[in-house]
């Protein structure tokens, strides 16, 4: 323990072998695994010590890329509401949470599971 492993000083992480979809028979199917763990190049590897390699690499995951942009919208890939006018106020919603419609009136007091609320006790 503590003791760094063979793949840290000799092989530079993920950037040795290119990641490619790794096939295997299990009994008469064919399976393709999707994982870099499955290639024979780093079948002897954890994910995590491939991303220490990585890190010691300089490799924080984008390999010198840009950064892709943030994407402009609203939440789960609605497009983004207008902002409201300086000093106007924001338009109801229309819709209440995850699409479903908003509610008309709050919903009245009761019981559990919508059974009239029990009487008060008298004191």
């Amino acid at each position: 323990f503590g003791a760094t492993s063979p793949g840290v000083a000799g092989q530079p992480g993920t950037s040795a072998v290119p990641y490619a979809v790794t096939s295997k028979t299990d009994g008469a199917t064919m399976i393709n695994l999707q994982t870099i763990t499955a290639m024979p190049a780093y079948e002897a590897k954890s994910p995590e010590e491939l991303r220490l390699e990585d890190y010691m690499a300089g490799n924080k995951g984008r390999m010198g890329q840009p950064g892709a942009p943030a994407p402009a919208g609203g939440a789960f890939g609605a497009p983004a509401a207008p902002a409201p006018a300086f000093g106007a106020a924001p338009a109801a919603p229309a819709f209440g949470g995850f699409g479903a419609p908003a509610p008309a009136a709050p919903a009245p007091a009761g019981g559990l599971f919508g059974a009239p609320a029990p009487a008060p006790a008298a004191g």
